[in-house]
């Protein structure tokens, strides 16, 4: 047998972890991005820091450091990112740690002992990357697309993109049902956080912009910075600038603003905002129609007091005409008279033609006023007929095209006539047989709630449709979405790492 030393696994760890130790003394800082984090019932937090590939090496898989954090230092590191507020460990984020470089002799394999984080490399990471970002989109002429469109004064049928059962998703659909508006909501199912938020958030972007609504509203609550990492995201601020109608983002933080912020069309600062945005812009446009309406109105009625004291006025001209024509005639009689009775006998038929003359002259011309008077009374008759029928035609019309248009955009109108509108569970509209196979649950809205069925067969030969049995259970009150809307708890102390 050879002589040299055999080594039991123990002590070779062992050596080599005195090897570690001698070869880094002491503490080092390393740079990665967190993957597979998972946080022990011990309270110690496990992850994998990932490293750059080598670009040298085409190919070749990223470095992977084990990583562990005892719930001792978990503290420590805790306290370190409550006093920035903005970072929180999970998979994705790029982070620069500290800790002792030493090998875990049961599962033989080196690992990194963390003690600290520094927090401005992140921030300072994701900064870059946002600035980065916006650049690019801003050289490709996307900043300004989604800001440029027009939104109609009427956005009643919204789109939701938020995750379901969140503070954001319950704040939103409160503050439309308290406007009493008629709103048109669907709700697509987004998480708005995690390495898989941007993918998901991207795609609802899309699918709901194309479900014919006005208006598409993304929203979350509040966080770290680190949580808003899908907001950032190039996929995410590709689809909200490239979204055929306008995006209105509402973000519960006050300080950074993400990419998705800056090519959106309106970014209001909470979910609550951005609610109270479309509400307010819906509530402006009602109310400019009816101060347009009441403008025509008063109008109308100036023109009708207008045209009735011209009628007085010329009214009172032609009778002051006529009296003093008539007085002048009068006058001029008397005096012919007084002639005959001085000429006698001898000069009564020269005074009779004279008074014949005169008798025809002045009929001739009081005809002719009493014409001119009444042609004028009449135009003045007609010019204030029409100047009335006119101003208050206009105003009729502005006010029923206003109450039509009102009363076409309430979709309870279909209702009351017998439609309704059945959806999937993922509140998509069930249009065709087989947009609801056997198996699927289905959500009917009727005037005065929402039947919730389950497809049991294909449609019957008799009529074409599918019986489906339904009892007082199923049905529940209308809310305007069937989707579940119980508010997501938010993140403990114990899970800021």
């Amino acid at each position: 047998m050879s002589d040299e030393r055999t080594w039991t696994v123990g002590e070779l760890a062992g050596a080599v972890d005195d090897l570690l130790r001698v070869g880094f003394p002491d503490e080092v800082w390393v740079q990665g991005e967190i993957s597979s984090l998972t946080r022990a019932r011990s309270g110690h937090v496990y992850f994998e820091l990932v490293g750059t590939p080598d670009p040298s090496a085409p190919g070749q898989r990223a470095p992977v450091l084990p990583v562990v954090l005892f719930s001792r230092m978990r503290r420590v590191v805790n306290e370190s990112l409550r006093r920035t507020g903005a970072v929180r460990m999970t998979d994705g984020v790029a982070v620069r740690l500290r800790g002792r470089v030493a090998l875990w002799g049961p599962a033989g394999r080196l690992q990194l002992q963390m003690s600290d984080i520094d927090p401005a490399h992140t921030l300072g990471a994701m900064a870059v990357a946002r600035h980065e970002l916006f650049a690019r989109l801003v050289a490709e002429g996307l900043a300004e697309v989604n800001a440029a469109l027009g939104l109609t004064p009427l956005p009643l049928r919204i789109g939701l993109v938020t995750s379901v059962g969140s503070a954001a998703h319950a704040d939103v659909l409160a503050v439309l049902e308290r406007s009493g508006v008629p709103f048109s909501v669907q709700v697509v199912d987004a998480p708005t956080q995690g390495p898989t938020a941007a993918p998901l958030v991207a795609a609802a972007i899309g699918r709901v912009a194309r479900r014919n609504v006005d208006v598409v509203l993304l929203v979350r609550g509040g966080g770290a910075r680190t949580d808003l990492v899908a907001f950032d995201d190039e996929t995410v601020a590709r689809a909200v600038a490239g979204a055929p109608v306008p995006v209105v983002v509402g973000i519960g933080h006050q300080v950074d603003r993400t990419v998705v912020d800056e090519v959106a069309h309106r970014t209001c600062p909470t979910p609550t905002a951005a609610a109270a945005f479309v509400v307010e812009r819906v509530q402006a446009s009602v109310q400019q129609v009816e101060t347009a309406a009441e403008r025509l109105v008063r109008v109308a009625e100036r023109r009708c007091v207008d045209e009735g004291r011209r009628v007085v006025e010329m009214t009172d001209r032609l009778d002051r005409c006529l009296g003093a024509t008539f007085a002048d005639e009068t006058a001029h009689l008397a005096s012919i008279r007084r002639s005959l009775v001085r000429a006698g006998a001898g000069g009564v038929a020269a005074a009779d033609a004279r008074l014949s003359g005169a008798t025809r002259l002045a009929t001739s011309r009081a005809s002719q006023l009493v014409g001119v008077a009444a042609a004028d009374v009449e135009r003045g008759t007609r010019r204030l007929d029409r100047g009335s029928r006119r101003g208050l035609g206009d105003a009729d019309r502005s006010l029923t095209l206003a109450e039509v248009r009102l009363a076409a955009s309430d979709p309870r109108r279909l209702l009351q006539r017998g439609w309704s509108i059945t959806r999937a569970s993922d509140g998509s509209v069930v249009r065709r047989v087989a947009d609801a196979p056997m198996g699927t649950v289905v959500y009917t809205t009727v005037l005065d709630g929402t039947v919730r069925s389950t497809v049991d067969g294909p449609p019957g030969p008799a009529d074409g449709v599918a019986a489906v049995p339904v009892d007082a259970s199923d049905i529940v009150p209308d809310a305007g979405n069937p989707l579940p809307t119980t508010a997501r708890q938010p993140p403990t102390d114990e899970e800021t790492s």
